[in-house]
């Protein structure tokens, strides 16, 4: 911890880059410079969706060095909401500004089948 424990100052500017049946891209700005509050690019991404928990992505890693970011293993079709922190050595930032999107549909299975039946005498 800090002499002061200054956490950093959010992430700015969280747009979604592209979407996928399975994924979302995001990307991001920095947090403005905070006097006192050291900030090693280390970043955390939340997602959420209307029916579940709120978790981080990947799950119980941080993103290093980056201002994008696919969040993948989502399900096809969905409407999901995410948010990226800043992190430090005394805790995390408040979260970015929020974005939604829906994933894509997913690829159909269906197939058509034609049958040509012709009656035997």
């Amino acid at each position: 911890m800090t002499a002061l424990g200054v956490v950093p100052n959010p992430p700015r500017n969280l747009t979604v880059t592209s979407r996928e049946p399975t994924s979302i891209s995001v990307a991001w700005v920095p947090p403005a410079p905070r006097p006192n509050a050291p900030f090693n690019d280390v970043y955390i991404i939340f997602h959420s969706n209307r029916t579940g928990p709120t978790v981080p992505f990947p799950t119980n890693a941080a993103l290093m060095n980056v201002t994008n970011a696919t969040v993948s293993g989502l399900l096809p079709d969905r409407f999901y909401t995410l948010v990226v922190v800043a992190v430090n050595q005394d805790g995390n930032s408040r979260p970015s500004n929020n974005v939604s999107s829906n994933t894509l549909p997913g690829k159909s299975l269906i197939h058509k089948w034609s049958f040509y039946f012709t009656p035997s005498l």
